[in-house]
């Protein structure tokens, strides 16, 4: 294993403590400000150094004002439809992030032409196991309990993060709707 994975492993874990302490922080304090939330969702950007996040959130009193739209079910379960955006929600993580990442941009030189290269892949892959990790542990600890919907978002992306975390952070009527979009089928591994 190169270098550069060996420190990939040992550090892109240490910032998840952070994150998964203001996602318990931030859904208490979502629940309290709107007790009728129903959805709640880490929007990651869709490129290795956008990787960081965000909160999506919406409510049932969002769905009851759209009951006559063609796409409430896409608003429903498409948390890029959310009216409810913040930014703020993870802002220890995502300095933590970004400082994580300009160390590995000064270890790493990538090879002109190609995509990601192998260390590139490698991040990706270990950041996303890392959200959904995290996001498996706050669900088992019973955190989005209030939530019937629960999802890591990446928009326009058919990454199987997104697919995965709906498969184990969801049961009932979220995977009886909405399981059509997120079969596996649709989903590829980075």
């Amino acid at each position: 294993m190169s270098e550069v994975k060996q420190w990939i492993d040992t550090e892109v874990p240490k910032i998840f403590g952070i994150l998964k302490d203001e996602i318990r922080e931030h859904v208490i304090k979502v629940l309290k400000s709107n007790p009728d939330t129903y959805g709640y969702a880490i929007l990651l950007g869709e490129d290795l150094h956008q990787s960081d996040a965000i909160s999506l959130t919406s409510t049932k009193s969002f769905l009851d004002d759209n009951k006559g739209c063609d796409y409430l079910s896409d608003m429903k379960y498409m948390p890029n439809e959310w009216p409810n955006w913040h930014h703020e929600a993870y802002e220890n993580f995502n300095s933590a992030f970004e400082k994580m990442y300009k160390t590995f941009e000064s270890i790493f030189t990538s090879s002109p032409g190609s995509e990601y290269d192998e260390e590139e892949l490698h991040l990706l892959r270990t950041l996303y196991e890392n959200y959904l990790m995290v996001t498996k542990e706050l669900n088992d600890e019973g955190v989005f309990k209030s939530f019937s919907y629960v999802i890591i978002w990446l928009m326009d992306s058919n990454r199987d993060v997104q697919s995965k975390s709906f498969w184990q952070l969801n049961e009932g009527v979220a995977i009886e709707e909405a399981g059509k979009y997120f079969e596996e089928k649709y989903y590829t591994s980075v």
